[in-house]
């Protein structure tokens, strides 16, 4: 809890059959009902812990789990999807309840090799849909919701990745590009639309790669760095492109503090009235598709019947619009702006 004290159930003993944590907990509303659960990760299987250290979902049974589990609502749906990579190179692709998400799940990479690292969720071809992004010992591997390849994807590599996380992330080109740092210290960048290697990588710092890369501007003149720290320099490259508009706020790996490992995921938005009598919390979503040249929609959740009002402001503090003002029922409520 806030003081520092062990919240009652923890701390949480797997079932010996599920062996040990492979990767870190990540978190989430999984059922998309308001509340908090902890996904972990273990070698034979996914589970989901509430607040109190109980079990509340299995996700997964069965092949052992080789990394972290990645988590977003890629199909809108209010609850969220599980990616589980496995020992035996296939990844699965959950709802929250473990039903197998659809025709094409799961995906073999065909190595017949784990999976060392958690897969990625994001839309780096910018259509507005999301693609699994996978990086196995040597290649950079992009999936469709449907479990089929994107196009220009695999990429192969000259070496192994075995030691740092994939990044997904603007650092100035179209879309999103998928960087990695292999065992051998070089530095290699994908765009996402194309698969293709971008101009001048990979790059060899001659020294081998200790963390998972970062980007961001870290030196304040509008275009993106990627950062790169060896076992004996950190080194910041400078890919001298503006950032786009699709840039994120988290361009690290796990990519929020939740650790879902979805980019560009926004963390929901929370607003908890703090009168006890009324007990009332209102749980809203981040905007989805966001950017988007079509519109977007919010989702409500409300823990009793009330008054709703969603405007939308410019980033100057001035009020666009009036999407919604009215009761709504307690319960999940989507709210769309045409843009």
């Amino acid at each position: 809890d806030p003081d520092g004290n062990l919240l009652a159930g923890f701390p949480f003993t797997a079932p010996a059959a599920r062996g040990d944590l492979v990767g870190r907990v990540a978190i989430g509303d999984i059922e998309g009902g308001g509340g908090t659960e902890l996904v972990l990760a273990l070698e034979g299987g996914v589970i989901a812990l509430d607040l109190a250290g109980n079990v509340v979902e299995t996700v997964f049974t069965g092949t052992s789990v080789s990394a972290a589990v990645s988590m977003s609502d890629v199909d809108g749906d209010g609850d969220l999807e599980i990616v589980i990579p496995l020992g035996d190179g296939t990844v699965e692709l959950r709802h929250h309840d473990g039903i197998n998400y659809g025709p094409g799940w799961p995906v073999d990479i065909g190595t017949g090799q784990p999976i060392p690292r958690q897969p990625i969720i994001a839309d780096s071809d910018v259509d507005d849909v999301r693609e699994i992004h996978i990086l196995d010992s040597a290649r950079a591997i992009v999936v469709e919701l449907d479990g089929t390849l994107v196009t220009g994807w695999p990429q192969s590599a000259d070496e192994l990745f075995t030691e740092t996380d994939a990044l997904v992330q603007n650092v100035g080109q179209p879309g999103l590009q998928m960087l990695a740092g292999g065992d051998h210290g070089s530095t290699y960048a994908w765009s996402g639309p194309t698969g293709e290697r971008l101009p001048g990588y990979p790059y060899d710092p001659c020294s081998e790669n200790s963390v998972t890369l970062a980007t961001g501007n870290v030196d304040e003149d509008g275009a993106g760095e990627i950062v790169v720290l060896s076992d004996t320099r950190l080194r910041i490259l400078d890919t001298q492109v503006p950032l786009g508009a699709s840039a994120r706020t988290w361009p690290m790996s796990g990519y929020d503090a939740a650790r879902s490992s979805c980019a560009g995921c926004a963390p929901p938005i929370v607003s908890v009235d703090a009168s006890p009598t009324l007990g009332m919390a209102t749980v809203m979503s981040a905007p989805r598709p966001n950017p988007s040249a079509t519109g977007s929609a919010v989702r409500l959740q409300l823990d009793a019947a009330g008054r709703a009002r969603v405007e939308i402001f410019d980033a100057a503090g001035r009020r666009v619009r009036t999407v919604r003002d009215g009761m709504l029922e307690a319960g999940m409520h989507e709210v769309r702006w045409d843009g």
